[in-house]
């Protein structure tokens, strides 16, 4: 039986491989035929020599792995001699990405990350996020396979990375994952305010809130015609710190009220609001202008109040001409600021009888400007 190799030694370590190299032993030199060489579970036989020195390579490796290496020499009749052995470890490489990755999102102010390694060369773990508003990461280090983030802003959303670090600092791939804290009621919009006015439409504009900016990604805006409650209101939901309202009717109070929604959980703030009025406009056409009643020296006419401009009228002029050409013209008010009247009824008096008469019917605003006539013609009785 051939003795112990001797000067048994590991070279040219790598994360994958390396090489060992021996001698032979100085006990029956002359019965050796080869040499085992082993790490569990590789077995090699080595039987040629260079310069008196033997060497193997193993590979295929494990990184930052602990082997034993044992070399024996094996006699002509197959008898094994007595092990020599080294121990070693492979250079480490940068770890597998970590897997499972999970945020736990059930508070304002924080958020719960954990994972699982993978492969070798684990160590500590790098965690590095940053918000939706800011491109700069804050990192830490942990020993262990989870975090809870700490200091975070209400209504945010996250994105996480989360990598693998050998002992030597070498860092893995990073994983990503994303998770949002919990919504908080955010602040008013502040210094709500009209630009710009026509008769149809109004601009306005707002700040962001003082407290919980980030939690007021969308606002409600609300416009109230005040001179006609009972209309419905134009509700919208706009992201942005500014908008437009068209479709308004002229000379007329409206009341803008805004409020902020949080992204998530529809949480609002107190409404703030503004008042104004549009400016004067052309009013429309008098409508469903009729002959209620005809007698022999008068004529009783109705109408509705124009749909567009209507708060814009100061009078209401009535003119009726008959065959022979004679004209004569009347002013009616409109309804006042207070009353909830579509309909206005006027009295032609000291008409001729059996007489024909063609009427008219303008709106004239407090600029002078008047509508399109509207006309209809009418009799007095026999």
């Amino acid at each position: 039986m051939p003795g112990e190799p001797r000067n048994v030694t590991v070279q040219d370590v790598t994360e994958e491989s390396l090489f060992v190299w021996w001698q032979d032993p100085i006990e029956r030199k002359q019965c050796v035929l080869g040499y085992q060489v082993g790490h569990f579970p590789i077995l090699s036989l080595r039987k040629s020599s260079v310069g008196g020195w033997y060497h193997e390579e193993l590979f295929e490796l494990d990184p930052c792995t602990n082997y034993s290496i044992t070399v024996s020499a094996l006699s002509k009749t197959g008898i094994m001699g007595p092990s020599s052995m080294v121990k070693t470890m492979t250079d480490e490489s940068a770890p597998q990405p970590v897997i499972d990755v999970t945020v736990d999102g059930t508070a304002t102010d924080r958020l719960h990350v954990s994972w699982l390694p993978t492969g070798h060369c684990n160590g500590n773990f790098r965690i590095c996020y940053h918000d939706t508003l800011n491109s700069d990461e804050l990192c830490q280090d942990v020993d262990a396979t989870d975090i809870t983030l700490t200091g975070l802003d209400p209504c945010m959303h996250y994105t996480i990375y989360v990598s693998s670090m050998s002992p030597g600092g070498l860092i893995g791939k990073r994983t990503k994952v994303e998770g949002s804290t919990l919504d908080v009621v955010p602040g008013e919009p502040e210094n709500l305010r009209i630009t710009s006015i026509t008769e149809t439409c109004m601009s306005y504009e707002y700040d962001a809130p003082a407290s919980n900016s980030q939690c007021s990604l969308e606002h409600e805006v609300d416009v109230v015609n005040i001179d006609a409650p009972h209309r419905a209101k134009s509700r919208t939901s706009d992201p942005f710190a500014f908008g437009t309202e068209c479709s308004l009717d002229g000379c007329t109070n409206y009341k803008f009220k805004v409020r902020s929604v949080s992204p998530s959980s529809g949480f609002t703030s107190n409404w703030v609001s503004t008042t104004n009025k549009t400016d004067i406009g052309i009013p429309g056409e008098v409508r469903t202008l009729k002959t209620d009643l005809a007698t022999q020296d008068t004529i009783v006419i109705s109408w509705f109040i124009p749909i567009q401009n209507s708060r814009c009228v100061i009078t209401y002029t009535v003119s009726w001409t008959d065959d022979h050409g004679m004209m004569n013209s009347m002013l009616v008010p409109p309804p006042g600021p207070n009353e909830d009247q579509n309909e206005i009824t006027a009295e032609l008096l000291g008409l001729d009888a059996c007489s024909h008469y063609a009427i008219s019917v303008i709106a004239r605003n407090s600029n002078g400007d008047d509508s399109t006539p509207v006309t209809i013609d009418a009799n007095t009785v026999c």
